[in-house]
């Protein structure tokens, strides 16, 4: 087990690389993760940080943006 922890903006990044027997185990751990409070993204390394497994995150910006890229393109 490895920790690495990093705060800024009143916000903390901890990087957290752990030994797993199987992809089960991973699933599990990073959803007890995703249960603490204030956990804002659980995401494994290679997974795209926008993507949540556990909680709605408003995209709304990324939203704006492809509208207007569709507005553009009519």
């Amino acid at each position: 087990l490895r920790v690495v922890a990093r705060t800024s903006n009143g916000t903390a990044v901890i990087k957290i690389v752990a030994e797993v027997s199987d992809l089960f185990e991973l699933k599990n751990i990073m959803s007890s993760i995703g249960r603490v409070g204030d956990v804002i993204n659980v995401f494994r390394s290679g997974e795209h940080k926008r993507f949540s497994l556990f909680k709605n995150v408003d995209n709304t910006k990324n939203k704006n943006l492809k509208n207007k890229k569709d507005e553009s393109n009519e």
